[in-house]
């Protein structure tokens, strides 16, 4: 999960994290963008997929990014640092068997299954529409995935 604080910081939630010892037991959303920040890639695509997601992108680090967008201009700000989350700062991640809605349909978009007679190959732009336009439906409109770049 990740969760914001009364002081608005993120968190992403372990399996052991308490909720009296935030500091101590989860991981500080800076810190985790920071090592996400220290990799060195020409390519790096995260994938959050867990309740509050979004919240991460509420630090500086990050620019929100509306879907649709002009992929040109997108790319031209920060090439190739594209975190996708499952859901809103302020909503939960829906679960599902045998996985999560923002898993299944990103499976179907892997997989393809947007494509057109002439497609052929996935792109993270096209994955990212896809996967949003899947998931809103599918969780009844109450969980939107979010397309975010991560700025050096």
């Amino acid at each position: 999960h990740g969760c914001v604080n009364s002081e608005q910081k993120y968190y992403l939630i372990c399996h052991n994290t308490d909720a009296e010892y935030l500091d101590q037991t989860a991981i500080l959303g800076t810190t985790f963008v920071e090592k996400l920040q220290a990799i060195q890639t020409d390519k790096l695509l995260i994938l959050l997929d867990c309740c509050h997601s979004g919240g991460i992108t509420t630090m500086p680090e990050f620019k929100n990014t509306d879907i649709p967008f002009d992929a040109e201009q997108l790319l031209k700000k920060q090439p190739n640092r594209v975190v996708i989350t499952a859901s809103h700062a302020t909503q939960v991640s829906f679960v599902s068997t045998p996985v999560s809605l923002f898993t299944f349909a990103l499976i179907e978009g892997l997989a393809g299954k947007y494509f057109t007679a002439t497609d052929r190959e996935v792109n993270i732009f096209d994955l990212a529409m896809y996967v949003r336009e899947r998931v809103y439906p599918l969780s009844k409109r109450q969980q939107q995935p979010q397309l975010n770049v991560l700025q050096d």
